[in-house]
């Protein structure tokens, strides 16, 4: 019975407590959900990643502005360069949206806040996506206004307006930066399989050759004693020491190589002493892998990962010492090359005691001190793709072009490309890379559902860690589909401001009604166009002043027949 009371007592006395706390406990989730909205405006506002802050809040603008405390020294006199990543879908490059964009992204242009143009450089361009990499140059003027604008093809003041509320980020190598654990958490900036970096080909070395690459100056990196390297490798052969890098010299440095044992291995020096890393595994020639490592001071160890999963771990209490001059391939610039293999996104990174990066440097052969000297490439060699075997078939409604690809390793997507007459090639299709491997080949075949009336000449195209390839190997089809006499080629610009050209074949001379339709279905245009004579036709829109920004349908009828292609009215 005492038991009893006292369970009930306890119950009672914990919801006197509940009720005198739950005013607290209501303030605390609220706070939680003012703080979840917060979060989520701010998603469609203002981030802030480290040193760089960016602002979408005005539609026709990016704004970049840099702290207070953004660690570059020199900033006044030199152009920083920011990699500033866009998405939208107006920068897709379609065939139905006869988009003005160029298929390598090289008509995208940068303005600063006053509208005088900025220096900048494409990094890469996804014409599916719509998605732009490119480097765009500040001064510490620039920066402190702030305001960029993105354009895109002539270089006119119509390219100046905006895109709405695009998703992008913007990142810096020398900005408090996070790492690499937490890129989806700064950005959502992702490469190439996932690795991180700027973007940039792939170098072949051959021990045969004895070539390596020395820089002419060291390392200099704003240090806490925390440096890690990390790099893509595929090796032709095992059996032997391979060095991808090294600064080794009498007073310092570390080296990212693969043991006798084909184990990968990381080692620091201090003076005439060492401390080394290995994983566990050995790797095997012909297959790519990500090495990442280095020191944690912190933890007091040394690190080596192989494809993100951690492989090895000593302790150390030695922080990272300025060593001599970069060598890749090599043990040092006197010796012979050691290195067997393709070599891509080699990266060494400062990082400070909170495990935010204070500097990357990516190495080139050509241009070390690229980036204020924090940050360069690996000079590239370009190899895209092998294709063969294509053929193109027409069909009763479509053409079927077939081909047969090889070394696919630095592809990631094809692109059908079609030219007809005078028409340059232009891209109507794309697909993925099936397996980047590198090893065997595959049979692919895309479909052209609108095909040209007559002669058509079509290229497969790659991209990818290579840039974009063209092989010279093309394929002719004379295609004549009698159940549709009309077929639209081209609608340019699109997006339109003040006008656009039709430009559509067809095979009769029979009139073509062209109609204008909104996104609510209200006809903002009629009228009819006679063809003198088959073949090529040409029609002028210059009616579209009074219509409102916009997404509109344009559609051209001839007898039971008619084409329909989506279109932007751009404010």
């Amino acid at each position: 019975m005492k038991k009893r009371q006292e369970i009930r007592r306890k119950i009672q006395l914990n919801q006197r407590v509940l009720l005198k706390r739950l005013p607290v406990y209501i303030l605390l989730g609220l706070t939680g959900v003012a703080l979840w909205f917060t979060y989520l405006f701010t998603i469609n506002g203002v981030k802030s990643y480290g040193a760089i802050t960016a602002d979408t809040t005005q539609s026709n603008l990016l704004n970049v502005t840099i702290n207070r405390d953004f660690p570059v020294q020199s900033l006044q006199n030199d152009l920083v360069p920011f990699l500033i990543c866009y998405t939208h879908e107006e920068l897709r490059h379609t065939d139905q949206g006869g988009k003005v964009i160029s298929r390598d992204g090289a008509d995208i242009h940068f303005f600063g806040f006053d509208k005088s143009p900025l220096v900048y450089e494409i990094e890469r361009y996804e014409p599916f996506t719509g998605r732009v990499w490119a480097w765009v140059h500040l001064n510490h003027e620039l920066a402190k206004q702030g305001k960029i604008f993105i354009g895109y093809g002539e270089a006119s003041d119509e390219m100046l307006t905006g895109f709405g509320y695009p998703y992008f980020s913007v990142w810096h190598l020398n900005g408090g930066f996070q790492s690499s654990a937490a890129y989806p958490l700064a950005g959502e900036y992702r490469m190439i399989k996932d690795g991180e970096g700027k973007i940039c080909g792939a170098k072949e070395f051959n021990a045969s050759s004895q070539a390596s690459i020395s820089f002419d100056r060291p390392v200099s990196f704003p240090t806490h004693g925390n440096i890690q390297v990390s790099a893509w490798f595929k090796p032709n052969t095992t059996g032997d020491v391979q060095y991808l890098f090294t600064d080794k010299n009498n007073k310092g440095g570390i080296s990212l190589f693969i043991d006798r044992n084909n184990r990968p291995a990381f080692e620091l020096y201090k003076g005439s002493k060492k401390q080394s890393v290995k994983g566990s595994t050995p790797i095997s020639a012909g297959v790519w892998y990500k090495f990442t490592a280095g020191i944690d001071t912190i933890k007091q160890q040394l690190y080596i990962y192989v494809n993100n999963q951690l492989v090895g771990v000593s302790q150390t209490n030695w922080s990272y010492q300025n060593g001599g001059r970069l060598v890749i391939g090599a043990v040092s610039e006197r010796c012979h090359s050691f290195l067997d293999g393709t070599l891509d996104e080699l990266r060494v990174s400062s990082l400070g005691n909170d495990s935010l990066l204070i500097g990357s440097q990516f190495l080139c052969e050509n241009n070390p001190q690229y980036l204020l000297g924090s940050s360069a490439l690996v000079s590239e060699k370009k190899e895209g793709a092998k294709i063969s075997d294509l053929e193109a078939e027409a069909k009763n409604e479509y053409v079927a072009v077939r081909w047969f690809s090889e070394n696919e390793h630095l592809a990631e997507y094809y692109m059908l490309e079609r030219a007809s007459g005078k028409d340059s090639f232009r891209t109507i299709q794309t697909c993925e890379v099936r397996s980047n491997s590198g090893t065997g080949g595959q049979n692919y075949v895309l479909l052209d559902k609108e095909p040209l009336q007559g002669e058509s000449v079509y290229r497969i195209s790659t991209f990818g860690r290579a840039g974009k390839q063209t092989p010279e190997l093309t394929a002719k089809v004379f295609f004549s589909n009698s159940g549709n006499p009309i077929s639209i080629r081209q609608v340019s610009p699109n997006p339109f401001k003040s006008r656009f050209d039709v430009s559509f074949s067809t095979q009769t001379k029979e009139a073509v009604q062209i109609s204008l339709t909104s996104m609510s279905g209200e006809t903002v245009h009629k009228s009819a166009f006679t063809p003198e004579e088959t073949g090529d036709q040409l029609f002028h829109f210059n009616g579209s002043d009074k219509l409102s920004p916009g997404v509109y349908f344009l559609n051209l009828r001839q007898s039971d027949y008619q084409r329909t292609l989506k279109l932007v009215k751009r404010g």
